[in-house]
């Protein structure tokens, strides 16, 4: 990966760290819980379950990559229950990542990006009624790919949990080193 990139991302970012993707855990729960549609996104959107595909192709299109650059953004909350920040924090990580996706052009350099929940690129998704108009800034959750956070950020070294009064969002790259 350009290091161009890998400094913006580091500029922005709190942690920042890369592992094979043969490290990743995908599990079955963590796709299950997006099932339970606490955000409202089941069944509305590509970037979500069903619309993004099962487990399984999930699974294998991501170690279909050689890394994964995984990424977080800390948000600070005036309390736990601060929604409006924690909102906030998720949608200007997400428009970061496609600001990222424009600038350095990854996803036509044939990398992947997951990100933060539902894609949010349009106002109104397609689905299910036509195919996604924006299949190139589309972003898929890492949980709706049932990556395990959690096992993700131990595995990479980086911090879940990052103090009181803080949400830490999640995302990340999947690529192929430069030869």
């Amino acid at each position: 990966m350009e290091s161009a990139v890998i400094n913006d991302i580091k500029q922005y970012c709190h942690q920042v760290k890369r592992i094979k993707t043969t490290e990743i855990i995908f599990s079955e729960h963590v796709r299950l819980a997006c099932k339970q549609n606490h955000c409202g996104c089941w069944g509305k959107t590509w970037s979500c379950p069903p619309g993004c595909g099962s487990l399984e192709e999930l699974k294998t299109i991501c170690l279909q990559y050689e890394y994964i650059l995984i990424m977080t953004k800390v948000i600070d909350l005036t309390d736990p229950f601060d929604l409006e920040s924690m909102n906030k924090g998720r949608s200007d990580f997400t428009k970061y990542l496609h600001r990222l996706n424009k600038k350095y052009q990854i996803t036509a350099k044939e990398m992947m990006i997951l990100g933060v929940g539902s894609c949010e690129y349009c106002l109104h998704c397609s689905y299910p009624e036509a195919a996604c108009r924006h299949p190139q800034e589309k972003m898929i959750a890492l949980e709706a790919a049932g990556i395990d956070v959690v096992a993700l950020a131990k595995t990479a070294n980086i911090n879940y949990y990052n103090g009181k009064n803080t949400v830490t969002y999640f995302a990340a790259i999947l690529y192929h080193e430069d030869k």
